[in-house]
């Protein structure tokens, strides 16, 4: 089953080259718009004197709407593909390797929505809304 589902809500980028994947994931996982996440999480960034899509920030407004990070340990770690054909009910966020870099993706229902097909990317852990059991993950 074709895991991949093209999501782009940067209307002035449509080419992919944004770096914008925090936004992105965000967009979908909370279905608003690319500016509302965008604007959330600057707000959120001046006030922590970060950078919109540093961690510290977006984990912050990951928690503000009851998202709870859930690390993988690394040999229960798979890939993007495979998380999302095991998580077919509900919306991740994914944390993943990207090379050297990380990169966040979210997995709705089973379907992988990102602007790349990236599914051979490793995943190192997940945010998951209300979740105190971590589907069998530890933290």
């Amino acid at each position: 089953m074709k895991r991949f589902v093209y999501f782009q809500p940067n209307e002035k980028n449509s080419s992919g080259g944004a770096e914008d994947c925090v936004i992105r994931a965000l967009c979908r996982a909370f279905d608003r718009t690319w500016l509302e996440v965008f604007d959330e999480l600057t707000d959120a960034a001046r006030e922590q004197y970060h950078l919109p899509t540093s961690r510290e920030v977006f984990e912050t407004i990951l928690k503000k709407h009851g998202y709870e990070y859930w690390g993988l340990e690394k040999d229960k770690r798979c890939t993007v593909n495979r998380f999302a054909a095991q998580h077919e009910d509900g919306i991740y966020i994914l944390l993943c390797r990207a090379g050297l870099q990380e990169h966040l993706v979210t997995v709705a229902d089973g379907l992988v929505y990102d602007n790349r097909d990236g599914g051979n990317r490793e995943v190192k852990g997940f945010y998951r809304k209300n979740c105190t059991e971590g589907n069998g993950y530890g933290r």
